[in-house]
């Protein structure tokens, strides 16, 4: 799938239900308590996400289970999310959330 821009209101689910490619051409953005990810069943390296912009914004309370590619931009990882998979950016910012790293075929390291 390909998009502009992603914005995801309060609450909204994002579920893949196969592995899963998604290019985003500008901004990736979430507000408050969002899941990115498989549908039960699956790893997070079923679900990419790439995106172009100069802009990833995951917000408070926000899951996401999925390999973010975002190489131009800055990404925001806020209060009390968890993420799992991988997040590449040009610079992370982060506070109070937890951080799960997946090798390529979605065994979780500790």
């Amino acid at each position: 799938y390909t998009f502009c821009n992603v914005k995801l209101s309060r609450f909204a689910e994002v579920r893949a239900l196969a592995p899963v490619t998604v290019n985003v051409g500008g901004k990736l953005k979430t507000q408050a308590a969002n899941f990115i990810g498989p549908d039960s069943g699956q790893v997070a390296s079923a679900v990419l996400v790439y995106v172009n912009g100069t802009r990833v914004r995951f917000s408070r309370n926000s899951q996401v289970i999925a390999r973010v590619c975002a190489p131009q931009a800055v990404c925001g990882l806020l209060d009390g999310g968890t993420h799992f998979g991988g997040v590449y950016c040009r610079k992370v910012k982060a506070r109070n959330l937890t951080f799960s790293c997946a090798s390529p075929d979605g065994a979780f390291v500790d």
